[in-house]
């Protein structure tokens, strides 16, 4: 029999870590360490791209157009690594918030 572990990702897919049942008791905690892992692996390929369209500091709010596309995300400065201001480079990442999707962890790039 063997056990799995899912972890759900933002584009709401799954990613499986499969481990025998002995090898479970074997390990503990190895299949958490593997979500982990796959969590990581998931953020670290899901960095978009993209420029300031526009951004009102004293609001707090503004909108990320992507380089791949011409779709725009919705960015609130709790989502901000860096200060950005209009015309800023910027990699983010997208997540799904409590009215639509949202940039978050976005830095500017030089």
């Amino acid at each position: 029999m063997n056990i799995f572990f899912e972890q759900k990702n933002v584009l709401t897919s799954f990613h499986t870590c499969v481990l025998p049942r002995k090898m479970f008791q074997l390990l503990g905690s190895f299949p958490y360490l593997c979500a982990l892992l796959i969590q990581y692996n998931f953020k670290m390929e899901t960095k978009n791209q993209g420029t300031v369209k526009f951004f009102n500091t004293e609001k707090g709010f503004g909108f990320i157009k992507h380089s791949e596309s011409d779709k725009e995300t919705f960015v609130h400065v709790s989502g901000l690594i860096n200060e950005i201001k209009q015309g800023d480079k910027v990699e983010f990442e997208v997540v799904n918030g409590k009215k639509g999707m949202n940039a978050v962890n976005v830095t500017v790039v030089e």
